[in-house]
């Protein structure tokens, strides 16, 4: 730590990994934030995903200090059916967010992801109608193409490579769910992605009960009923 920025002290490790914590290695690039007098690390790790496997996400832990020690409070933190690392999160005029990078995916993904959000910005700005036409057209030339294609290549023998096309989760759902997707996808002007216990919370608070979120693509949506009255 320090007071001054030049002239530094060690103060030993922030955080240790408990015995029976989530992550198992490669803990690295916290970010520390601090809200009504507590503060909060969120840090990369692997460690064991459904499946079997072990794959990297992001973890947030608490701390009374900001030299720690900090506790894990939640780990995972997100879990997008993907690696998540890199994590950034900053207040700004009362509200909270998180940044984070999807890991495992190329300059293309990448470049494509942006170009996207870039489209969404230009798009949700336009009359309501002529957001809606275009959303249509993107759903007839690129949505329902890319679906119909993941479903020949499923039926030719290769379900695990039809599932790792792009938009290939719609290669079994009809038409008008892929135009309400696009429309939902290019027509928001605000985007804020939650997680599932987010989404859970939401639904819940807007009244609705029995609700149950998919753990298939595209994350998330699910479903609630309204009270019975």
């Amino acid at each position: 730590c320090s007071e001054d920025l030049v002239h530094w002290e060690a103060k030993g490790l922030a955080f240790h990994r408990a015995p029976t914590g989530w992550g198992v290695a490669m803990f690295w690039a916290p970010c520390v934030v601090e809200h009504n007098g507590a503060f909060y690390s969120y840090y990369s790790a692997l460690g064991n995903v459904p499946g079997g496997k072990q794959h990297l996400r992001i973890c947030v832990a608490t701390s009374d200090s900001p030299g720690g020690p900090f506790r894990d409070a939640k780990a995972p933190l997100l879990e997008l059916g993907k690696s998540t690392i890199d994590a950034h999160a900053f207040i700004d005029d009362g509200k909270a967010y998180l940044y984070y990078a999807l890991d495992q995916r190329g300059p293309l993904f990448r470049g494509l992801f942006q170009a996207v959000d870039i489209a969404r910005r230009v798009i949700s700005r336009q009359p309501r109608a002529a957001a809606r036409a275009i959303a249509t057209v993107i759903a007839a030339t690129v949505y329902w193409p890319l679906a119909r294609g993941g479903a020949i290549v499923e039926r030719a023998g290769a379900p695990g490579l039809a599932a790792k096309l792009p938009l290939s989760f719609y290669r079994h759902l009809s038409f008008a769910t892929m135009r309400n997707d696009s429309l939902d996808r290019f027509g928001t002007r605000l985007e804020r992605r939650y997680t599932r216990e987010q989404m859970r919370d939401l639904m819940r608070g807007a009244g609705l009960v029995d609700v149950r979120i998919s753990d298939s693509a595209p994350y998330w949506h699910g479903v609630g009923s309204k009270p019975r009255t």
